[in-house]
């Protein structure tokens, strides 16, 4: 409230009662997560010109961002997956922007201590061996079964997953 009106940034008022939200029950509040709830609403861009910070601090934020978005949409596993460094921050964050209650927290902290994170168990090579071709659309395919093995609550194996392949036809 104080930089709103000292004119150093233009927070809506919902961005501030977000943060005071975070800031009342956030158990180890931190810079990113402050900073990642001011660029749910402001973007990136501009308060890193305007604030001169550091690449690494907006990254951060934005991929705590990401990771808040996620479990905001209960997905729960992509985003211990794709950013197991910042969920906890990433939860409070969260927390603040659905107004989450201090049980409906717990409800998804308990389900992210639950998940067990395996790497995925193929590549791009895998792919190639199974009759793909290199270039983007081995990529997109990659990530379509990354997808399917993040949503088996990562229970595909490397067989499943490889029989999962979609494969080019072989007329043009």
């Amino acid at each position: 409230g104080e930089m709103r009106a000292a004119g150093i940034l233009d927070l809506g008022a919902v961005t501030i009662e977000q943060l005071q939200a975070y800031e009342r029950h956030a158990a180890k509040p931190s810079f990113s997560a402050r900073l990642a709830l001011i660029l749910a609403h402001s973007g990136s861009e501009g308060l890193k010109l305007k604030w001169r910070l550091a690449n690494d601090e907006i990254s951060t934020a934005e991929r705590v961002l990401a990771a808040a978005h996620l479990l905001i949409d209960f997905r729960i596993n992509e985003a211990a997956y794709r950013q197991p460094a910042v969920l906890a921050d990433a939860v409070e964050v969260a927390a603040a922007l659905a107004g989450w209650t201090e049980a409906g927290k717990g409800a998804v902290v308990q389900r992210l201590t639950g998940v067990d994170v395996a790497p995925l168990p193929i590549n791009g090579t895998d792919l190639i061996h199974a009759g793909l071709r290199p270039g983007p659309g081995l990529g997109v395919e990659l990530g379509r079964l990354e997808k399917l093995w993040i949503d088996s609550d990562f229970q595909l194996s490397r067989e499943a997953l490889l029989e999962a392949v979609r494969r080019p036809s072989p007329y043009p």
